[in-house]
């Protein structure tokens, strides 16, 4: 297979690449990949919406994934001969992504409703309202948590390993707390009774020891549903989110756990190829995941840290389909319009192909999980349901929402 057919690009999937990853990195590995991961790279959806998921990963894959979605930018400035038919394309495009989401106002209605009910659950079950520390504040998860807090009148303050990058409403404040260096926990959790914490293992123990100290009652950490594989203390890929959760379950605060399967965003790293005209390459192309909608992500963090009913359950979340890669992207090719190929390669190839970027550790367990789950569908949940009041979003209406990534 040639190199130029994107098999670096496709690390960004697998590694699970999020728009927070950078919050759980040192400064120097921010400075030395750049901040292009992080926000919305200038005008482009890409960054800000991969969402979270880093962390299931560990640091050395997100080191590794950084690097491929570096080589990725280099790569996506495409020539000025082609500038005239992407912009002909965007427009149909957009006509054709109107005429197939019909159900926006629907799904305006039911963030509306959703926040109603938020407000008025906050304001009867509470003497006081707590002061509630988002972590991870550039990612897209966190970004939309931020934005129900705000609807529902919660206080909320907004960590960042790089608080000047943040763009928060005013009155809100943005402070310093890189989950790399226990330094700036103290003055983070300053005031704070609620956090809502991604999960990076490498100093858990002090920020733990940093939040009982403040006063925290309660945290929301966003894990990985790596952890509930048997196998999951010897699975690199689990193992940091499982160390969290063993930290936070042992120590004086109150813990709920999220546990979501695959994120719908990472299709976004398709993007490139797509755009291009090039293959997606997969080696497990009848591979099933459960894609989750980051916004469904967002509406259940924001339900157990404002209702305290919730406070200490493991909940399993899951999108409302088991889809194989090729069924996704035959999706992603009706709602844009585009023809979209599959480039099927072995375990070997991909392995030997992403050698640079993910080390033998982590491609591995990887390969393992998409074997495992080639042809077989993997278990959902209805626990969405359950803590928001509606049905997931299907991976449909998470294309639909993110289609112009694929044109622009």
């Amino acid at each position: 297979m040639s190199t130029t057919s994107f098999p670096r690009v496709w690390a960004v999937s697998l590694l699970v690449v999020a728009a927070d990853v950078l919050d759980l990195l040192s400064t120097t590995v921010t400075n030395v990949a750049a901040p292009t991961v992080v926000r919305d790279l200038g005008a482009s959806w890409l960054g800000a919406s991969y969402t979270l998921a880093m962390g299931s990963l560990g640091t050395v894959a997100g080191v590794a994934a950084l690097a491929a979605f570096g080589w990725h930018q280099a790569r996506t400035n495409r020539p000025p001969a082609q500038c005239g038919a992407a912009g002909r394309q965007r427009g149909r495009l957009r006509h054709r992504v109107d005429g197939l989401s019909g159900d926006r106002h629907a799904e305006r209605s039911v963030q509306r409703r959703f926040a109603r009910s938020a407000r008025i659950h906050i304001r009867t079950n509470h003497g006081r309202l707590s002061m509630i520390l988002i972590t991870g504040g550039r990612g897209a998860v966190a970004a939309h948590l931020l934005a129900l807090l705000l609807q529902a009148d919660q206080p909320v303050r907004v960590a960042s390993s790089n608080p000047g990058e943040l763009q928060v409403p005013d009155g809100i404040t943005a402070v310093t707390c890189n989950l790399r260096d226990p330094a700036t926990f103290p003055a983070a959790l300053s005031g704070v009774t609620e956090v809502f914490l991604y999960a990076e293992a490498s100093h858990i123990a002090e920020f733990v020891d940093a939040a009982v100290t403040a006063g925290v009652k309660h945290v929301v950490l966003l894990s990985s549903a790596g952890v509930l594989n048997p196998d999951a203390a010897g699975d690199p890929l689990a193992k940091s989110h499982l160390d969290v959760e063993t930290a936070l379950l042992t120590s004086p605060l109150a813990t709920t756990l999220l546990r979501p399967g695959s994120f719908a965003g990472n299709a976004g790293a398709w993007a490139w190829p797509i755009k291009a005209g090039r293959p997606v390459s997969l080696p497990y192309p009848g591979s099933h995941t459960d894609p989750i909608h980051e916004r469904d992500i967002a509406e259940v963090a924001f339900t157990v840290l404002t209702d305290p009913h919730h406070q200490g359950r493991r909940l399993h979340l899951t999108g409302p389909e088991s889809l194989t890669f090729s069924e996704q992207i035959e999706q992603l090719a009706e709602i844009t319009g585009r023809p979209i190929t599959v480039n099927h390669v072995t375990r070997e190839e991909w392995k030997q192909e992403m050698a640079d970027y993910i080390p033998g550790p982590y491609a591995d367990p990887l390969l393992d999980y998409w074997q495992a789950h080639d042809g077989r569908p993997v278990p959902l949940t209805d626990t969405v349901e359950q803590l928001t009041g509606h049905a997931p979003r299907t991976f449909a209406t998470w294309a639909r929402d993110h289609a112009t990534a694929f044109i622009e």
